[in-house]
């Protein structure tokens, strides 16, 4: 299969408000990720043309929820998701946050390639105590699988009143939501309300 092609017609599917040459930096971000993960593992080995693919258009769902010139705090940001497919397709400013060296100089070097603007990486292991310039962040949110309390804890002290958090987990269950519900009030969110995004397109299972 061509996943370039694919990742292209999903692109113009879900967004077509993103232009030909935004289009042409999924692909080199796409194509350097491949070039990148052969020495530095920021994606599995296995299959990484579809895990990218998948990657790629669950970070382009979050444009859904932002809403034009915002700020957004990517804790844990690895290979650059969900925060660079954001920053691509809109006009956010962001970010993003990554301990691990070789991670970190990656999305350094995909900013400069990119020629993304407004956004800073951060090399450090953020906790909700560790001091950042900015503390009022419009979204925040972490594909890292950092514990969802620390995940509260962090939006808590980071996000300005009326803030959003995302959870990159579903909640399938009555009890699960009524669980995340507890955790929000827990750390002071109040008028809690959740929305749940999915891409038809993909199988979880598969």
């Amino acid at each position: 299969m061509d996943w370039e092609l694919k990742l292209k017609d999903y692109i113009r599917k879900y967004c077509p408000q993103i232009n030909l040459p935004s289009i042409t930096k999924y692909i080199i971000f796409y194509r350097e990720i491949l070039k990148w993960n052969r020495v530095t593992n920021l994606i599995s080995r296995k299959s990484p043309e579809t895990t990218l693919v998948r990657l790629m258009v669950d970070s382009l769902f979050l444009l859904s929820i932002l809403r034009g010139d915002e700020t957004f705090l990517d804790v844990g940001a690895g290979a650059g998701f969900p925060g660079i497919p954001v920053l691509l397709g809109s006009r956010t400013r962001g970010v993003l946050v990554e301990a691990r060296k070789k991670r970190a100089a990656f999305l350094n070097h995909m900013i400069h390639t990119l020629e993304i603007a407004n956004t800073t990486v951060l090399e450090k292991k953020l906790t909700p105590e560790t001091p950042l310039e900015q503390s009022d962040f419009d979204c925040l949110w972490s594909k890292a699988g950092i514990p969802r309390h620390q995940l509260f804890a962090l939006g808590e002290r980071k996000l300005h009143p009326g803030g959003r958090l995302v959870i990159f987990h579903p909640m399938d269950t009555i009890p699960e939501e009524e669980q995340m519900r507890t955790l929000a009030r827990n750390h002071g969110f109040k008028n809690i309300r959740f929305r749940m995004f999915q891409c038809p397109d993909l199988d979880r299972k598969s």
